[in-house]
């Protein structure tokens, strides 16, 4: 698949794909079809970006890897149920993997810490 042959205004090459039987991209093409499609994408984006706020006041407590699990089946079933649109739960699942790890990475590092002070203590009980 060729390239998008227009050059940006900062000089570099657009690298997006080019359009089948076009020598530009969706972006650049100025084909009547394509370019009222992506007026129409534009408005449509517009109208996704004013979706309602969620709840702001429920504060979600996610303070061990089970409280993650039942959060993201709430989420999913949301996102199922039409109660939150893909992008916010693309966001929060985002957001919940970096919350996982840091979990996973503090108990972890618990269990660790334990293991010390049962080593140091049996060393210290060998003396």
């Amino acid at each position: 698949m060729s390239e998008c042959t227009i050059i940006k205004e900062n000089g570099q090459k657009c690298a997006s794909p080019a359009l089948k039987g076009d020598e530009y991209c969706f972006t650049h093409s100025n084909k009547p079809g394509i370019v009222e499609k992506r007026e129409l994408a534009h408005r449509e984006g517009g109208h996704r970006s004013k979706l309602p706020r969620i709840d702001s006041e429920e504060w979600i407590e996610l303070k061990s890897i089970n409280d993650v699990v039942l959060f993201l089946e709430r989420t999913a079933n949301e996102v199922r149920t039409g109660k939150i649109d893909r992008g916010r739960a693309n966001t929060l699942g985002y957001l919940t993997n970096i919350l996982l790890g840091a979990l996973e990475t503090r108990d972890l590092n618990a269990r660790v810490e334990m293991l010390e002070r049962v080593v140091i203590a049996r060393k210290e009980g060998l003396k």
